[in-house]
C-alpha cells in the first residue's frame, strides 16, 4: 500500500514519480504502463492517451488537475 502523498500544485510525470521515490521502471510498473512508453511520456517524446492519464491518476490517487506538461 502506498503512503498518502498530498499534491498542492501541479506536477509533471517526472516530479510525481520522484515524489513516490521510484525510478522510471518502478513507476511504470506501479501505474501499469509499459516502461518504454512511460519513458517517452515523461520525456515528452510521445503524447499520452486520456486512458493512460486516468490510469496514472487512479493508481497514484493524484487528481488529473494536478498534472502539467513538461
Amino acid at each position: 500500500m502506498l503512503d498518502q502523498i498530498t499534491i498542492t500544485g501541479v506536477v509533471t510525470l517526472k516530479e510525481l514519480r520522484m515524489l513516490f521515490g521510484m525510478n522510471q521502471e518502478e513507476f511504470a510498473e506501479l501505474v501499469g504502463i509499459p516502461y518504454r512508453s512511460y519513458r517517452r511520456y515523461e520525456q515528452n517524446m510521445r503524447s499520452m492517451s486520456v486512458s493512460n492519464l486516468f490510469q496514472i491518476s487512479e493508481k497514484t490517487g493524484v487528481a488529473l488537475v494536478n498534472f502539467k506538461r513538461p
